[in-house]
Order: C-alpha cells, then sequence, then structure tokens
C-alpha cells in the first residue's frame, strides 16, 4: 500500500477599504467641516473575493467537499497527505495517492467506501499518533477486510497462479506470494520493510505503518519492491 498517500485549497481573502486622500487626511466631498457625514452620503464599504484551487480535489454541486460516499480518492489524498508529511520518506504524496486510487479501484464500491473511510481516518491522524503506528483506523480497516472477504493475518489468498500469505501483529509483519514464477516475501520490523526474491534481498523501505494494515501488505509489497 502506499506511503502515504491531501487537499491542496488555496483561500484569498482582499478587503477594500476607504479611498485616502493622497494628503493622508482622508476626506471626502460628502464630508463637512466637522467630520460629520451629510444626508444622502454612503459609508465605506467592503468586499471580499475567495477564490478556490481545486487541483487536488474536486467539490460536489452543493459545494461540499466529497467524502467517501462520492469520491474515494479523498481518503486516498488525506492518507498520503498525513503519512508524507510525517514522514516524507513515504512520498512523493503524488505516487502515494496514485497507488492508493489503483488499490481502491480493484475494488466494488461498496468495498471502496470501507477502505477509503480508513485511509480517511488515518489523514485526521498526527505525527505523534502516526509514530506509533494509526490506532482505532485500524478497527475501520479489519472491518473493511471483514466486508471485502480480503485476506486476514495468518490466511492464505489463492488467486489464479499466486498464493499468498500475511502474518505477524501490528509491529512486526510479513507478506508472501509465489508470484509470477518467483517466490517474493515483504518482511517489517523496526520500521523498515526489506524485500526479499527467492531468498535474496532485493530492497527496502520505511514500514509506514503497513503492519497496522495488514490487508494493504500486498499493495505495499509492490510498491516498496517494484513488483
Amino acid at each position: 500500500m502506499v506511503r502515504v498517500h491531501g487537499l491542496s485549497i488555496a483561500v484569498l481573502l482582499l478587503a477594500c477599504g476607504p479611498n485616502v486622500d493622497s494628503d493622508g487626511t482622508g476626506a471626502d466631498e460628502s464630508s463637512s467641516s466637522s467630520g460629520g457625514t451629510t444626508p444622502g452620503s454612503t459609508s465605506p464599504t467592503t468586499t471580499m473575493s475567495t477564490t478556490l484551487s481545486t487541483t487536488d480535489a474536486t467539490t460536489t454541486t452543493t459545494g461540499v467537499p466529497p467524502g467517501c460516499n462520492t469520491d474515494f480518492v479523498s481518503g486516498c489524498q488525506s492518507y498520503c497527505a498525513a503519512v508524507v508529511t510525517c514522514d516524507p520518506a513515504n512520498g512523493p504524496y503524488e505516487d502515494c495517492v496514485t497507488s492508493c486510487i489503483d488499490e481502491l479501484a480493484a475494488y466494488t464500491p461498496e468495498c471502496q467506501i470501507a477502505f477509503c473511510e480508513g485511509y480517511a481516518c488515518v489523514g485526521t491522524l498526527d505525527c505523534a499518533t502516526l509514530a506509533n503506528g494509526i490506532g482505532e483506523c485500524s478497527e475501520i480497516f479489519s472491518a473493511a477486510g471483514d466486508l471485502c472477504g480480503v485476506a486476514d493475518e495468518g490466511e492464505v489468498s489463492d488467486d489464479g497462479d499466486t498464493a499468498c500469505t500475511t502474518g505477524g501483529d501490528e509491529i512486526d509483519c510479513s507478506w508472501a506470494c509465489d508470484m509470477d514464477g518467483f517466490d517474493r516475501e515483504l518482511s517489517c520490523s523496526g520500521g523498515t520493510c526489506f524485500c526479499f526474491q527467492n531468498g535474496a534481498e532485493v530492497g527496502s523501505c520505511p514500514d509506514g505503518g503497513i503492519c497496522e494494515i495488514p490487508d494493504s501488505l500486498e499493495e505495499y509489497a509492490k510498491g516498496c519492491c517494484g513488483w
């Protein structure tokens, strides 16, 4: 799974006050010598201009930011913004979001919503929490895995020519698969995941708290190891 994988909305507020004469007195033709305002004159007005940049996010026609029910991409953006901000090694942000979207695109709409809610939950966590896992968000991912029939820890999934297993706990975990004629394994411990192919180490990457999300180990392994 991705590491990463937020929203970038820029708001510009422009306030315009009353015109001021070049001599700095601020007087205008409608003011009397005593500083009062003649009948019929108008008081200064303030205008506001708001500009929204939606390069990385979309909004519904009602103006409400999309949630997982309407756009699962928002969950990926929130998740990646958090994990990349807290640990840049989980980036680049764009790659994180793309990997997350690719993973969720393979699921049914119901499962897309379920997993999106998990990623959106992670996106609300601060760096101190993420340094120790994903907290209560792990329950959301677990429920999504149950709903969508994703293999849980220690189970074996058989998908055509592949037979994969996951195991471990929320701190140390592993994923192994007979894929494309290779024995591939991802082993995560001490904050680092190591890639093995036919028993030889071929790469590594930060674990990004992936052991908290065992259902995403396969996608994480593909991104980490380039499989």
